[in-house]
């Protein structure tokens, strides 16, 4: 009895066998297999060949644990050349003021102090006129005085002394009181150099031997005005 159960189960294990190759062998049972077919646990490391799983395979979580700390922070680096120099930026316009006497009145522009005391004054014929502080005239400074001519007797064109600004009023009259005639330097002439023959001062005419270097001929610039002192200097506006 034992030997005939033995005989059955050889022959149902030859007859298996016939049919796994005549249905293909291992590929047909790879067909068959899924993971529902593996026991958990049962594939290891040694079971899942090198390189068999590429990292798009693997899931993000797992991605992120196989990133290390990150590592120390390296040494400055050396220092890059110094870039070229931005454009100068545009110079803001300077601030404007005037002189204004006793009553409030405006004299004119603000130009600065003469010797740090008297106030110099730009009136409205651009001629730049000296003022003290004295409250008991209304006279301006007679600071330059005299008118030079290349031809005897003070004929023929008058040229301002050397070394002025051009602005700066030329007053004859002394004390120069409010209506005195004022000269500048007339800058569109051409300059000139001689010897003057004459020279006309508050004195009025006498002969002269003096020598001018670059100076240009005189143009009226207006009268002295009329002022209460003091002068204050107030922004404009």
């Amino acid at each position: 009895m034992r030997g005939r159960k033995m005989r059955w189960v050889v022959t149902a294990l030859v007859a298996l066998g016939v049919a796994f190759v005549a249905l293909g062998g291992p590929a047909t049972a790879k067909r068959f297999i899924d993971g529902g077919d593996i026991a958990p646990g049962t594939v290891g490391n040694r079971q899942i060949a090198n390189g068999a799983v590429s990292l798009r395979k693997i899931s993000r979580r797992a991605r992120r644990a196989l990133r290390g700390a990150n590592g120390a922070t390296g040494a400055t680096g050396a220092t890059g050349a110094q870039g070229p120099p931005g454009a100068a930026g545009a110079r803001g316009p300077a601030g404007a003021y005037n002189f204004v006497d006793r009553t409030g009145a405006v004299v004119g522009q603000a130009f600065g102090y003469y010797a740090g005391i008297y106030p110099e004054v730009k009136i409205a014929s651009g001629a730049v006129v000296l003022f003290d502080n004295d409250p008991t005239t209304a006279n301006a400074v007679a600071a330059v005085t005299s008118l030079y001519y290349q031809q005897a007797a003070c004929a023929g064109p008058a040229f301002v002394p050397p070394g002025l600004p051009p602005e700066m009023a030329v007053i004859l009259n002394s004390p120069a009181a409010p209506g005195s005639q004022i000269w500048v330097a007339d800058v569109s002439t051409a300059p000139q150099s001689f010897t003057a023959a004459s020279v006309r001062t508050s004195s009025g005419c006498a002969a002269s031997t003096t020598r001018l270097a670059g100076v240009f001929e005189a143009k009226t610039a207006g009268t002295v005005p009329a002022v209460v002192k003091p002068l204050q200097q107030v922004p404009v506006g």
